[in-house]
Formats: structure tokens, C-alpha cells, sequence
């Protein structure tokens, strides 16, 4: 059963149906003959009255009130609390009436605050989720660079001294080996470093997102030998958004390289505000 409260030309209550008495706190006896005004926060009374004057002069019969915000009414104790309500207005002789009827909304706009709550919470732990795997992958990228790089760098410049020490005419089966392990040992400083790269592209701190994009398109095109254009605006965005960003584009081309079977791919992007959009298409 909804709140009803029946108001006259000059806005003073004719009618204030039980479950209005129950939800404003107030007996019929002391309302009627009394302003609406009464049952509305004293922001919000100048604004009603104009509204409702208005809709008396319109064609329609009924409208929604607060299509636009939410509205508010004034318990007897002097709190307010969120309602829904709807008017209707009517004529007799002489005289116009306004039907308004209404309902408590408390709940489900504490269940809506709550669930807002919740999707914030959940996004700044996956904010603070993201952030922390960041860290651990950056970290092990420069472990990785400053660990194993400096040990191949020497290892191949070890086996390069002994190569050009030997003549191969000589030494045939020693030189092939030695050059054997300078292909392996660069095909795995090759690794190393694309695995760094795929971790934290040393670019993205250096000379910022774009540069890092146009580095992981042309790897992707060196890997998977597809082709990549892209058309990317120029923008500065934080860390955080940088790597969401450059999150997206390495999973974007990673789904094209396996499931898409395209020859190529157009990249675009295009900044709107505080917004950057990356949308995708593959040509067959």
C-alpha cells in the first residue's frame, strides 16, 4: 500500500491516507488544512511549488516526480529519507486537486550506496592488485637484465676472443662448436630480454606510451610475422593508466596471433578527455 496525500489549488493537504500517516509520523487531524510544505525539506519547497504549479497547467495527468534527482521528504522527527512518487492532478467544481502518491525508498537506496561501496572496493583492490604484480614483474625484469646479461655479455665475448684466436682451417670442430654457443648464447640474450620486455617494456618509463606501443607492434610483427599499423595520438597519462594501456595492447595482439588468422592489423588511438581508446581490426 503506497503514501497518499491529496493537496488542493493552494497546496494545503484535503487528504492523508493511513499508510502517509504511518510513513510521515504525523495523525490525519493535524495535517489537514495544512501546507505541503509541512512534509518537504525547506531547501526543496520554493522548487516544488513552482513544479507542481506547472504541471497543473500541462495536458498530462500524471508524471513522475524527481525524474531527474532524487527526492527527499520530512518525517514528523525532523529527518528526511529518500522517497519515489508520482502526481496525478484532477478537477472539480471550482477548484483543482493534486494526487501525489509515494513510497519509502530508504532500503534500496542503502542497498545501491552498499553495492557502490563494494564495486569501489573491489576496483581499488584490483587497482592495488595490479599495481603490486607490476612491481613484482619489474623487479624481476631488472634481477633478470642485471643477473643473466651482464654473465652472457661476457660469456660471449669469452667464446668471441677464443674463436678469433683459432684458425678454422686448424681448428674446425673447436670453431664450430664456439660458434655454435654464440648463436645459442645470443638467441638466449635475445629471450632474456623479450621475456624483460613482456614483463616490463623498458620503454614504457623511458620515453613513455605510444613508443612503448609502436616497440611491442613491431615485435609482435617480428614474432608472428603479421603487419601492424598503428595511428597513435600523442598523450600523457599516469603510470597506473600507462600500464593498463599497455596491458590491453599486448593481450589485444596476443588474441589476434592465435585465434584471428589475419595478415594484418590496424591499431588506433584516440584520446577524448581523460580517455584513451584502443579499438581494434583485423583485415582478412
Amino acid at each position: 500500500m503506497e503514501a497518499v496525500v491529496t493537496v488542493d489549488a493552494a497546496q494545503r493537504i484535503v487528504l492523508f491516507n493511513p499508510m502517509a500517516q504511518v510513513l510521515f509520523g504525523y495523525a490525519a487531524d493535524d495535517l489537514v488544512g495544512q501546507p505541503v510544505d509541512r512534509l518537504i525539506p525547506l531547501r526543496f519547497r520554493a522548487a516544488h511549488r513552482i513544479w507542481v504549479e506547472q504541471f497543473g497547467r500541462t495536458r498530462s495527468n500524471e508524471r513522475r516526480m524527481g525524474s531527474q534527482r532524487q527526492i527527499f521528504a520530512l518525517h514528523a522527527d525532523g529527518h528526511e529519507f529518500p522517497i519515489e512518487a508520482s502526481i496525478s492532478h484532477s478537477e472539480g467544481v471550482g477548484t483543482k486537486w493534486y494526487t501525489i502518491m509515494l513510497r519509502d525508498v530508504s532500503e534500496r537506496v542503502k542497498a545501491n550506496e552498499a553495492q557502490m561501496r563494494l564495486q569501489e572496493e573491489l576496483h581499488d583492490l584490483a587497482d592495488s592488485t595490479l599495481l603490486a604484480r607490476e612491481e613484482d614483474q619489474r623487479a624481476i625484469a631488472g634481477e633478470l637484465q642485471q643477473g643473466f646479461g651482464p654473465r652472457l655479455r661476457a660469456l660471449h665475448e669469452a667464446t668471441a676472443g677464443i674463436a678469433e684466436q683459432m684458425q678454422p682451417a686448424v681448428f674446425t670442430g673447436c670453431w664450430r662448436r664456439l660458434d655454435a654457443i654464440r648463436i645459442s648464447l645470443e638467441a638466449t640474450d635475445r629471450s632474456i630480454r623479450r621475456i624483460c620486455s613482456d614483463l616490463r617494456p623498458q620503454l614504457l618509463d623511458d620515453l613513455g606510451l605510444v613508443p612503448a606501443i609502436q616497440w611491442i607492434a613491431t615485435d609482435f610483427e617480428w614474432r608472428y610475422h603479421i603487419a601492424v599499423m598503428v595511428s597513435a595520438d600523442t598523450c600523457e597519462l599516469d603510470g597506473h593508466s600507462s600500464i593498463g594501456v599497455l596491458r590491453i595492447v599486448q593481450e589485444a595482439l596476443t588474441n589476434v596471433a592465435r585465434h584471428a588468422q589475419a595478415p594484418q592489423v590496424h591499431m588506433m588511438s584516440t584520446r577524448w578527455a581523460a580517455t584513451v581508446r584502443y579499438p581494434w581490426r583485423t583485415t582478412e
